[in-house]
């Protein structure tokens, strides 16, 4: 949020035109806290599980020797990682942090319709 305003000429000459850079410097924090909540969230229930067993497949492929190395079969990787899987890891506050930028977004916004 500082990074954006700092890049920016604020104040601006007009109160519009500070409430639309203020909107977007609450705007970008809070979408990313959103998008990495979910991120997070979506590896604890195993989504990005074939991504991780295709690079460790690639990976052991690359390195010489590599292929020699007998690993398990996909369903055995799955099973491995759903046991090493913790419990319950909660993530909800990167939601409700970003749902908090973005109410604030939304009244620099509307006070940016309102003044514009």
């Amino acid at each position: 949020m500082y990074l954006y305003i700092s890049l920016r000429e604020f104040p601006a000459e007009s109160a519009a035109e500070n409430y639309r850079m203020l909107a977007d410097a609450f705007t970008i924090p809070g979408l990313l806290f959103i998008m990495f909540g979910a991120l997070l969230w979506a590896a604890g229930k195993g989504a990005l599980d074939g991504i991780g067993y295709a690079l460790g497949y690639a990976l052991r492929g690359l390195l010489p020797g590599g292929r020699f190395i007998k690993e398990g079969t996909f369903a055995e990787y799955l099973e491995e990682k759903k046991a090493k899987r913790k419990k319950a890891v909660a993530y909800s506050f990167l939601f409700f942090t970003g749902i908090a930028f973005l109410i604030v977004s939304g009244v620099f916004i509307y006070l940016f319709y309102k003044n514009g």
